[in-house]
């Protein structure tokens, strides 16, 4: 994957997460306390986590960029997670080339995702703006 992302080891090919006890907030982000837990999801390529997005008091959802699924050259991944890290859904967007997040950030009910995408738009590479729903599923999507 092009850019400044952290990548996994190939034989890894999993997002870890660690949530540690005690992690709560005030704002409405997710609440973990009690729940300790790490997590490995993935399949056979490069699988990366760019960015965390709490989208409730009790879950979240971890976004990054997949080459193990999708519609191939690489794809926008997310997974949403409960406060006891079990896979609630997980989505792959994007189109036949590769196309990349960069940044997630909660949105009213949803998550939108930023990054650049060779799939969609006018040129090369474009910039690429996504919104899902609070269960991964496209809103739209603009480039």
């Amino acid at each position: 994957m092009k850019g400044s992302h952290f990548l996994l080891p190939p034989l890894a090919s999993a997002l870890l997460l660690a949530v540690a006890a005690e992690a709560g907030c005030e704002s409405g982000a997710p609440t973990f306390s009690q729940n300790t837990w790490v997590l490995s999801v993935g399949g056979s390529g490069e699988d990366e986590a760019v960015g965390l997005v709490a989208l409730g008091p009790e879950s979240l959802a971890v976004a990054g960029n997949t080459s193990s699924f999708g519609a191939g050259g690489g794809d926008a991944w997310i997974v949403g997670l409960d406060a006891h890290g079990k896979v609630l859904w997980e989505r792959a967007v994007g189109g036949p080339s590769e196309d990349v997040v960069r940044a997630a950030a909660a949105a009213g009910d949803g998550i939108v995702l930023a990054g650049v995408t060779q799939s969609f738009g006018a040129g090369y590479e474009d910039a690429w703006v996504v919104r899902l729903d609070g269960t991964g599923a496209v809103a739209w999507q603009k480039t």
